[in-house]
């Protein structure tokens, strides 16, 4: 009896998790499907991501450089400007 009762209780298990994974299963495979079609599309927004942090940091860094850039490079046309003569 013992036997007949376990045997009935593993194939119970066995019809479930059958009846639980193949759609489990059929569901992973359609979603991998489909993430491999978007593939391209989701390495082309990549792509656009890393660009605008890019030009992001690029632009970070040119409002840290922009004013002493500007201040040496006015400080030096100033002294150019007097040995070349010219008065303001």
């Amino acid at each position: 009896m013992r036997y007949d009762s376990l045997l009935v209780r593993y194939n119970a298990l066995i019809r479930n998790n059958q009846t639980v994974i193949e759609p489990a299963i059929d569901a992973a495979t359609q979603s991998f499907e489909l993430a491999d079609q978007n593939a391209r599309d989701y390495s082309k927004i990549i792509k656009l991501d890393t660009k605008t942090i890019k030009n992001q940091k690029l632009r970070i860094i040119w409002l840290k450089v922009r004013t002493p850039l500007l201040g040496a490079a006015l400080f030096y046309l100033g002294n150019k400007s007097v040995t070349w003569g010219w008065k303001f």
